[in-house]
């Protein structure tokens, strides 16, 4: 929920500012991506994320809503992986 990530951000920046975070072994910004992919971990990008908020926004259309969320991590990794302009359902 978004209070869940409100809390979960607020400790994160708390636990920062108080030097509790370990610094990076490698601080490249592409080294995430680099170590998800060598442990073979799926994920979405920022484009992916894009993709998944148009899906949930075109299902949540004919009922007149904001979005449906896609409640599993396999059905949201599926969406943000498609073309925004592909089928959705």
């Amino acid at each position: 929920t978004k209070g869940d990530a409100l809390e979960t951000i607020t400790h994160l920046i708390e636990d920062h500012t108080s030097g509790l975070l370990d610094a990076p072994a490698d601080p490249r910004e592409d080294a995430v991506i680099e170590l998800l992919e060598s442990r073979g971990v799926d994920f979405a990008d920022w484009d992916g994320f894009h993709r998944l908020e148009s899906a949930e926004q075109a299902l949540g259309e004919p009922q007149g809503r904001e979005r449906v969320k896609i409640p599993t991590r396999d059905g949201m990794l599926e969406h943000s992986r498609r073309r925004v302009d592909a089928h959705v359902g």
